[in-house]
């Protein structure tokens, strides 16, 4: 049998993928191209350095397959330029050859996302709703996990040395191709971000106790990176303003008269945008700036304690809003947007009397989301990058290939390779929701979503 040849794109921040090349040469051969400094830098030079535009890859993708007998490509993101690209060329001249993207997780904060050919709105798996009650009783494992830690300072610190050197590489080299246009302003922004960070979450701390203990029903609305492909190209939304300006109202019109909005921040949002001039504007306009509070960090997994029901495009911080069983309005498309889920009300009747999901269906769907699509660890710590490492060593070892071949998602997964000897013991305190949802949400005895 011919052994593999991996041919590596662009991976995320960081020395994940050169990590990954390095174990990937124990089965196969391994090329890596570099698209832009950033890239080359995180390779630390193992890569062949692709210096023209986008307009012709395609015919050094074409030599890249017969040069070397690619037949795994591998890459993070499926919506960046060159990715795009890649997919779509692939899907038309060389079907044969896998392509297996990598993603963050699904299921938040110990995992991360690996799919055949396409995450998110791409995914194989957005077909899985409509029969995931054929996965049986027995079969609805809870996914256990190892926990990898916080990731956003040092993602943070990839994240602005990389754009920094891309946008220094356009500068002397000329051609780059990113999927951010503003390299010098992605690594600025993320450098005051981490030099605000204690400030910041100092900040956060303090309106989160106030809203914590405030009389009413609080609603939770889940903003996402301005730039986030799942918003762009997922949703009918331009960007996360819009997204903004078309809830704010809708709540001021229909939501009960003591009930309060709190729009949270995206956790890793470096994008400069004042959400908070813009949402005091509309809470003042619609008459509810006693109503309505801007979040900028907090902790999800407390708010969700003494939330009521959250909104958002097609985060997967939704996930864990199901995981509580508070009710959840999605606007985008995601992989959780359909009947016993997200709730499919109008957004008028969804404010008044928001339907939960259902424990049954939300088991379903975790299990199978965790047993196709997620691998415990981090791309950004040490450990977490190694976890990942290890259990797709194990995958070839055993003779499969890198990711699950999207048909197959209703057959038997193997079993992890290793379970942690302990679950992190989490609490489940009661949120401010109908008794029966609580009842249902004490027999939930998975690891907590953040």
């Amino acid at each position: 049998m011919n052994k593999p040849s991996f041919l590596l794109l662009q991976g995320p921040v960081g020395p994940f993928f050169r990590e990954l090349a390095r174990m990937l040469r124990q089965f196969g051969r391994v090329r890596r191209v570099a698209f832009n400094s950033g890239d080359a830098l995180d390779a630390r030079g193992d890569c062949e350095f692709f210096g023209l535009t986008l307009e012709h890859w395609p015919r050094r993708l074409a030599n890249l397959l017969v040069e070397h007998a690619v037949t795994d490509v591998v890459l993070f993101g499926d919506c960046r330029p060159i990715h795009r690209e890649t997919i779509a060329w692939l899907r038309e001249r060389a079907p044969q050859v896998r392509v297996h993207v990598f993603e963050e997780g699904y299921l938040r904060p110990d995992w991360v996302t690996l799919e055949r050919n396409g995450v998110n709105g791409f995914s194989p798996l957005n077909e899985l709703v409509e029969a995931i009650h054929q996965v049986p009783e027995a079969r609805r494992r809870p996914p256990v996990s190892l926990p990898v830690g916080t990731t956003a300072l040092r993602l943070g610190a990839y994240a602005a040395r990389h754009y920094a050197l891309v946008g220094l590489g356009r500068g002397l080299l000329g051609h780059a191709i990113t999927h951010r246009e503003r390299c010098w302003h992605e690594g600025l922004r993320w450098t005051l971000r981490l030099a605000s960070t204690p400030l910041r979450r100092h900040a956060a701390s303090l309106l989160q106790r106030q809203l914590m203990a405030r009389a009413g029903d609080m609603y939770l609305a889940l903003l996402q990176i301005d730039s986030d492909a799942q918003v762009r190209m997922h949703s009918r939304f331009a960007d996360t303003c819009a997204f903004i300006e078309e809830i704010l109202p809708s709540f001021a019109r229909h939501a009960p008269a003591g009930a309060f909005l709190v729009i949270k921040n995206h956790p890793l949002d470096a994008s400069g945008n004042n959400y908070r001039q813009l949402i005091n504007r509309l809470a003042h306009q619609h008459g509810v700036r006693d109503r309505v509070f801007f979040l900028n960090g907090g902790s999800l997994p407390l708010l969700l304690s003494r939330t009521r029901a959250a909104i958002t495009i097609n985060s997967t911080a939704g996930i864990s809003a199901l995981h509580r069983l508070v009710p959840l309005k999605a606007l985008g498309q995601a992989l959780y947007n359909a009947p016993g889920l997200a709730s499919q009300q109008p957004l008028p009747e969804f404010w008044c009397a928001p339907q939960p999901p259902l424990l049954k269906t939300y088991r379903a769907f975790r299990h199978v989301v965790a047993q196709r699509s997620q691998i415990n660890g981090s791309f950004y710590r040490a450990e977490g990058r190694a976890m990942i490492v290890d259990a797709l060593r194990q995958r070839l070892r055993s003779g499969m290939p890198l990711s699950f071949a999207p048909d197959c998602w209703l057959t038997p997964a193997a079993p992890p390779a290793r379970e942690p000897a302990v679950l992190p013991a989490e609490a489940l305190p009661a949120p401010v929701k109908p008794a029966f949802v609580a009842s249902q949400q004490l027999a939930l005895h998975h690891t907590e979503v953040h």
